[in-house]
């Protein structure tokens, strides 16, 4: 990106303190949509088989999210086993993720005391109160390519791996260079950012294509 030396001089536009904030931002989203396609485009694991599959024992029967589809969510979840095919791990979620199309679907059945389904008395309790914490992010709906209707669970890192994303020497800061022109009678800017991600391990990761 490029500053003639007229904008310099007049910096009508607090350009100095504007563009690195819009580069970090970028950078950030970038970041983040990388991560969730991953989610979205449902990418061929080592075994030759995709992230989601059946084979994999971590995709739901499609379905809005309710009692019956987070009842197998958990159950799938649960009865994942090692690699070795023997121990099971009993695999909790921490995070349900959704596009916000189902925002407040998942709020109703995440935070509801009584279990949120139709004549059902208040006094009915909500087993799926507090399951899991919620993410919503856009760009897992319709606006960013996704669907409006599936939906995830995946368990916490620390217990199993899930998603990794991984920086350049550690360094998570978008790197900004600027250079005097002489091509350009101004400024010039560059933002860098090396990282990577990748889907570790199917075992801790749920997806419901929703209704």
């Amino acid at each position: 990106f490029s500053i003639t030396r007229q904008a310099i001089i007049n910096d009508d536009l607090d350009a100095f303190q504007r563009i690195p904030r819009l580069f970090g931002s970028a950078a950030r989203r970038t970041v983040n949509e990388t991560v969730y396609a991953i989610l979205k485009d449902n990418p061929t694991m080592a075994d030759g088989k995709s992230l989601f599959h059946a084979d994999h024992n971590n995709l739901g029967t499609a379905g809005a999210i309710g009692e019956d589809t987070l009842n197998e969510a958990l159950r799938l979840m649960m009865e994942q086993k090692d690699a070795s095919g023997e121990a099971v791990l009993g695999i909790a979620p921490r995070f349900m993720i959704v596009p916000p199309a189902l925002k407040t679907t998942a709020l109703k059945w995440l935070k509801s005391t009584a279990l949120p389904a139709d004549n059902k008395s208040s006094k009915v309790f909500n087993p799926f109160q507090d399951l899991a914490e919620l993410v919503v992010d856009a760009s897992l709906g319709a606006a960013g390519g996704g669907s409006d209707t599936a939906w995830y669970m995946a368990a916490d890192p620390n217990v199993i791996d899930t998603i990794e994303v991984a920086f350049l020497d550690g360094n998570e800061t978008p790197q900004l260079e600027t250079e005097r022109g002489f091509e350009v009678d101004g400024m010039r800017f560059k933002v860098r950012l090396d990282f990577g991600a990748k889907a570790i391990d199917w075992r801790g990761l749920f997806k419901n294509a929703g209704a």
